[in-house]
């Protein structure tokens, strides 16, 4: 017998596992179905008799046909004998023909039962009716396999190309009539019957829904919701089935009558077949509750007697069943992992007898390496090695870990399971595969600086790489799709189109789509998968320019623009509906709205996807471009092209939006950490005040992950090529070095080369070293204990109090990158710190200078529109999620102008004696003028303006409520919609304005003066830190002095009084009832409106908070994809990008799978709690 070509032992060892795990899943599920339906009665249906032959028929496979397999692809060659084989091959036939024709059979079925009545039904169909059927159909297909043989026409004998043995046609003529006749009966004829007979089956049950929608009753109906739901799982069970049937078909008649197909393509047959032998259990149990209760029972061995007719409630089978819907999935990532294993073996692995194959290999030669002939990453320090790795390591560890965590709160809390969550878990599935294939053999790219892990490992690395590129904005897409339909459109309508079948559905038909395009342009021969040292990944590599083209217009359009484009008008439809329904009800004062179909909480999952949208905006926007740029216009920097690898960070990012802006995966992630519980949790009753103050507390921590976010980039943005020193520093210093070796070689100095300080006396030394120290302690202490006191306390959690908190984060930021520094400089008379810490000393100087402004004037605004506008303009404009945006946006933006001015070579960064800091300093007059142009306007005279306005008109209005206030002797003014806990407010940020001013514009001035006039007294610069400084640590003492609440907390923190937060407590507490009076006023609307709900509104609270929470997955995944597509079209078709911009690629992408647990977490509670139950297991 033929021999299969020789192969590599990792194509064998690929090859024999996947189809040895085939074996394995099919015989054990197939075993399961046929045990639950003998041990339970109820499942003995007259349509489960149709899926227990189906059952038989893949044990049959899984008995005669997959060890066979295993066997050939392990040996290479049929070891087992003659006799055998021609009981391999009848088996082989008749599992191929019996399968499709069953289907068939079933689709009848379900056909008669659904749209006939049960009269014309119990005609044609009864158990033994059914029995009698399927066994004539068998053996007539078994008589058709074995009288050709017998006769002669035919022959039973091994086929290397498919592994098993098969019937070879004797002679021409019977070839034709043969395949006539299998494909006419046993292929077309059933799948045209069951595409028939399901359409109308799918028909009667979507009027079924509409009619009952609107009637609520419906007694012209002849089925129950268990019918329709067994026609669901078996649309379901038809789908699989031609997935893997009719490309298995389309593949054997090619290899019939056109002539030599590929090894690698044949092969696909047998393992497509074989794997619709195996997932049919799978799907049983993921959509039928008493499969899945008797699995669940067979597993855990919780009885051995058979189950007879019980009676009684089963509301555990929601419970019990869900947790085979894991199984299922994991079988999914399985069979796409599985899937891909035959591509490696169109790497030269070719059959003597095909020019064709041959031929290819010759047209691929180039890419035909061995794996230490793979070209390596470019030469790099060991910091450089270090930083790049670690941060690698890093990503990877928080997607695995927080992508986990999301699969488990949805296996733990059944509440998680909505349909929109669907949408969430497909991501998060999406962003383990990337964890478990991509990242961790980047990690391993960046440490050894090569490829070390073969080329079998390369292609499954190349193939999840792309699949996780392309599938994640088209998850998206149908995400914003969804929430569209659901804030948008009606119940009816959103119910058509979307359930939790329906999108799992989807999903399949999506992710299949994507999966086999990847395989088709690679089986086809339009690309070859090959180690790209810039991507540190395995990537698709075009053979020809033709396809190199059309490739990217249709990925960049079917797989990146159409669903971007579909995300942003579906979230801009959500808004703006969202919008609508917010005005109305502010000026209707109601709590509840009849025309309105949606909650507060649809709301708020929409806003935070709006988050979600932008943040992957940010990340996948510029990925892209720098991808175009590197594809189209020729070389780029690999710094730039290593950014592309910072698409991780759209991966990392969710799951801390979620944690920000939803509370139920706040909660779940909260109890996760916390290990709150072992148990799973179960739907609760009662009030969650606790839950409310426990999701109070992350919004601080939000606040901060978000404001150092930028910081941290910018230590990424800034590294490039470095040649010598080895610095044994945090990976901060390593990007600061080398961006600073990059672009400022005139500024090489070592640091003991930097200008020292003049020579002071000794006393002078000591005035000025202490009360450094002084302010340093000061601001550090004060600035936390501001902190602290707005987590402990919830009632100072207020919109204008997250201003307070930016401003105590800016000088926090100052009291630890700036002040220490200052002190030691002014302690030794030179900077001592190195260069490294120069670079993170300057880029915080100048960003706490450009910031403490800017956050100054947008307080100034808000208390203008709380005091001069009316409640529904101060709304519109200011909450506290719109408040946290802003500052993020204003914060992100100023960083970006340092960096930008820094990376562009516009200006360096080095020791500047006289302020005793590290500063900016310009290469070029010209963009000395206009730096300084732009930053006095926009960042200290544009806000310094507004402020004075602002503070002008709250004074005027105050003033004129005073007067009024004293002319009436009334203690209330009808026309007032300010408290007296809102004046004391404003005149407190007076005082800390006043305060701001009295320290900022003498330093604005001096240092003016200093670089347009000339040399200045070295006292009257070094005021300038003193002033700035001065001012980063007064305003916690101004909080104290002027807010009660803030005091009190400062007495309670100083005096440790308690150890538990602050609650809302009640009684006579007279300062309380004057400072949260206009918070209670809030809260009592809160409260009346969740109190009296919306009749009419078919969307609850918690499809908003979802809503929010998917704003911001798809805000992060945007941010991170983005740039990465951009990188990937540069790198394409424009020709080399540096290493650095395109393995900045691969980081973007891997952080996109990193991040959306977390944002889980952060937004809903439900997550957040089973995480924490996760964790204290």
């Amino acid at each position: 017998m033929a021999d299969l070509p020789s192969r590599s032992v990792a194509l064998t060892i690929v090859e024999s596992s996947f189809m040895t795990a085939l074996n394995i899943f099919s015989l054990g599920g197939n075993i399961l179905v046929c045990i639950a339906v003998y041990r339970n009665t109820r499942l003995r249906s007259t349509t489960n008799i149709y899926i227990i032959a189906l059952a038989i028929s893949d044990l049959l496979s899984a008995i005669f046909v997959m060890p066979f397999a295993a066997g050939v692809l392990i040996s290479g060659k049929w070891p087992f004998g003659k006799v055998l084989c021609q009981i391999n091959a009848f088996f082989s036939l008749f599992v191929v023909y019996v399968s499709p024709v069953t289907m068939g059979l079933t689709a009848v079925n379900r056909y008669m039962r659904i749209c006939k009545s049960d009269m014309e039904y119990k005609r044609f169909f009864s158990p033994i009716k059914s029995r009698l059927m399927l066994a004539f159909v068998w053996g007539l297909i078994a008589c058709y396999i074995l009288l050709p043989r017998l006769a002669g026409v035919q022959r039973f004998q091994f086929v290397p190309e498919y592994a098993a043995c098969l019937s070879q046609q004797l002679a021409a003529s019977s070839k034709i009539a043969h395949f006539f006749d299998i494909v006419g009966l046993f292929f077309l004829l059933p799948l045209a019957v069951t595409i028939f007979s399901y359409r109308k089956v799918s028909r009667k049950i979507q009027e079924h829904n509409i009619n009952l929608a609107m009637t609520h009753q419906r007694r012209d109906v002849n089925f129950s919701a268990h019918e329709i739901r067994i026609s669901k799982s078996l649309f379901v069970v038809v789908f699989a089935f031609m997935l893997c049937w009719v490309p298995a078909w389309l593949i054997t008649i090619l290899a019939y009558f056109v002539g030599k197909v590929p090894r690698n393509v044949q092969l696909l047959c047998a393992f497509f077949v074989n794997l619709s032998n195996a997932i049919n259990p799978f799907i049983y149990a993921g959509m039928n509750p008493l499969f899945r209760l008797e699995f669940t029972r067979i597993l855990h061995c919780a009885y051995n007697k058979k189950i007879r007719n019980e009676s009684g409630s089963h509301a555990d089978y929601n419970q019990q069943g869900s947790k085979i819907k894991i199984t299922t999935k994991s079988t999914g990532n399985q069979y796409t992992s599985f899937d891909t294993s035959p591509l490696e073996t169109s790497l030269g692995q070719t059959f003597v007898s095909s020019p064709e194959i041959i031929e290819e290999k010759q047209s691929c030669s180039n890419n035909d390496n061995t794996p230490n002939k793979m070209a390596d990453l470019p030469s790099r320090s060991v910091a450089l090695t270090i930083v790049e790795s670690g941060f690698m390591i890093a990503l990877n560890i928080m997607s695995l870990a927080g992508n986990i965590m999301v699969c488990i709160a949805v296996y733990r809390n059944t509440r998680l399971r909505s349909t929109t969550n669907i949408y969430i878990i497909a991501l998060a599935i999406s962003d383990l595969l990337s964890a478990i294939f991509v990242m961790p053999f980047a990690a391993g790219v960046l440490i050894s600086g090569r490829w070390p892990f073969g080329r079998v490992l390369c292609q499954i690395n190349a193939f999840f790489s792309l699949f996780a590129v392309y599938v994640s904005p088209v998850t998206m897409g149908l995400t914003a799709v969804n929430r569209y339909m659901r804030i948008c459109k009606s119940d009816m309508e959103y119910k058509r189109f979307f359930s939790p079948i329906k999108s799992r559905l989807v999903l399949a038909f999506v992710w299949g789509l994507i999966a086999g395009y990847i395989l088709f342009s690679r089986l086809a021969g339009l690309q070859g998968f090959q180690f790209v040292p810039e991507y540190a990944a395995c990537l698709s590599q075009h053979l020809a320019a033709s396809s190199k083209i059309a490739h990217y217009f249709v990925v960049v359009d079917l797989f990146f623009l159409l669903p971007l484009a579909v995300t942003i008008f579906s979230y801009r439809k959500v808004s703006r509906k969202i919008q609508e329904h917010n005005i109305n009800l502010a000026m209707t004062h109601q709590s509840q709205r009849r025309d309105a179909h949606f909650s507060a909480h649809e709301i708020r999952i929409s806003r935070s996807l709006f988050v979600v949208v932008f943040a992957f905006m940010l990340c996948w926007v510029p990925a892209w471009l720098i991808t175009i740029l590197a594809r189209f216009v020729g070389k780029v920097p690999r710094n730039v092209q290593l950014m592309c690898a910072f698409l991780n960070l759209s991966n990392t990012v969710n799951p801390f939006i979620y944690a920000g802006m939803n509370p139920l995966f706040r909660l779940e992630f909260k109890r996760i950490l916390h290990c709150a519980y072992n148990n799973k949790i179960r739907n609760e009753s009662g009030s969650n005040a606790d839950d409310n103050q426990q999701l109070s507390t992350q919004r601080t921590c939000e606040t901060l992950s978000k404001i150092s976010q930028p910081n941290f980039q910018y230590t990424t943005f800034q590294h490039c090529r470095l040649l010598g020193k080895d610095y044994s520093t945090r990976s901060l210093k390593f990007f600061l070095l080398k961006s600073d070796r990059y672009f400022c070689g005139n500024n090489d100095n070592t640091s003991n080369k930097m200008a020292d300080l003049p020579s002071r006396s000794v006393a002078l030394t000591i005035v000025e070293s202490g009360f450094m120290i002084a302010l340093n302690i000061m601001s550090l202490g004060g600035n936390i204990m501001v902190c602290i006191a707005v987590y402990r306390n919830t009632r100072l959690r207020s919109t204008t109090n997250i201003y307070i908190i930016a401003l105590a984060i800016s000088d926090l930021l100052s009291a630890i990158f700036l002040m220490p520094f200052a002190t030691g400089v002014l302690i030794s008379g030179k900077w001592p710190f190195g260069r490294v810490l120069c670079q993170v000393n300057a880029f915080f100087s100048l960003f706490a200078v450009y910031v403490s402004p800017v956050t100054m004037g947008l307080t100034a605004v808000n208390r203008y529109m709380r005091i001069c506008k009316s409640d529904m303009e101060y709304k519109r404009f200011f909450s506290p999620i719109k408040s946290r945006l802003l500052l993020t946006f204003v914060w992100g933006l100023i960083a970006g102008y340092i960096l930008f001015s820094r990376l562009a070579g516009l200006q360096g960064f080095q020791f500047v004696p006289e302020y005793a800091t590290c500063l900016n300093q310009h290469l070029a007059a010209s963009s000395k003028i206009l730096h300084y142009f732009v930053v006095f306007g926009l960042f200290f005279l544009f806000p310094l303006a507004v402020t004075i306005f602002s503070y002008r008109k709250v004074s005027r209005k105050i003033q004129g409520h005073n007067i009024n206030l004293a002319m009436t002797h009334q203690s209330q003014r009808r026309d007032a919609h300010f408290s007296a806990h809102e004046i004391r407010i404003s005149k407190s940020l007076f005082v800390i304005v006043f305060a701001f001013m009295l320290c900022w514009v003498p330093t604005w001035l001096i240092t003016i003066l200093v670089h347009f006039l000339g040399k200045v007294p070295r006292n009257v610069q070094l005021l300038c830190a003193f002033f700035v400084n001065l001012s980063n640590a007064i305003n916690p003492f101004i909080y104290a002095g002027m807010n009660p609440l803030f005091r009190l907390e400062f007495k309670r923190i100083l005096h440790c009084a308690y150890c538990n937060k602050i609650r809302n407590e009640s009684g006579s507490n007279t300062d309380y009832n004057q400072q949260g009076s206009s918070q209670r006023t809030v809260a009592f609307a809160q409260n009346t409106t969740q109190h009296h709900t919306l009749r009419n509104a078919d969307v609850s609270a918690h499809e908003i908070q979802i809503s929010k929470s998917l704003f911001v997955v798809v805000f992060a995944f945007m941010i991170c994809w983005v740039p990465a597509w951009v990188f990937t079209i540069m790198t394409r078709f424009v020709g080399k990008v540096p290493c650095n911009v395109q393995l900045l690629c691969a980081f973007f992408v891997n952080l996109s799978n990193t991040v959306n647990p977390f944002i889980y977490a952060g937004m809903n509670s439900l997550f957040r709690r089973e995480f924490k139950g996760i964790l204290h297991c």
